[in-house]
């Protein structure tokens, strides 16, 4: 595993198959959420994994802005073939869920990492 960015919150690796981003809390403002999405572009596009998994277990909740950013991001990226995401929650992945297939990305929110990178990992 390569660690690619890491701060107090937010953690890129990329191995095992897949671009992990672990982040201990939300982005703020549209600013914050592009200086993310650009690091975790740049790990996706050097590694040529396309599989990216987001830790949101330790997470707060996104505010509605960043959100329609990160999949406004996730819809047009090139780089993106699925997205898998960590969540603690059951009713979040259940909304999560339905604004993934509004937005044409191949997600799932799951709650068990190794569940997750079978799923990405599967054909």
């Amino acid at each position: 595993m390569t660690v690619v960015e890491q701060a107090d919150t937010l953690r890129i690796e990329v191995g095992g198959g897949v671009v992990k981003v672990w982040h201990g809390r939300s982005a703020r403002n549209r600013a914050e959420t592009n200086t993310v999405l650009g690091a975790i572009d740049r790990a996706l596009e050097e590694s040529e994994i396309g599989l990216l998994l987001f830790d949101s277990r330790d997470s707060d909740r996104t505010p509605a802005a960043v959100q329609d950013r990160i999949w406004q991001w996730l819809s047009r990226s090139t780089h993106v073939r699925k997205v898998a995401t960590l969540l603690n929650s059951r009713e979040l992945a259940a909304d999560v869920r339905a604004m993934a297939v509004g937005h044409g990305v191949m997600f799932r929110a799951f709650h068990d990492e190794d569940e997750a990178r079978h799923w990405l990992l599967a054909m």
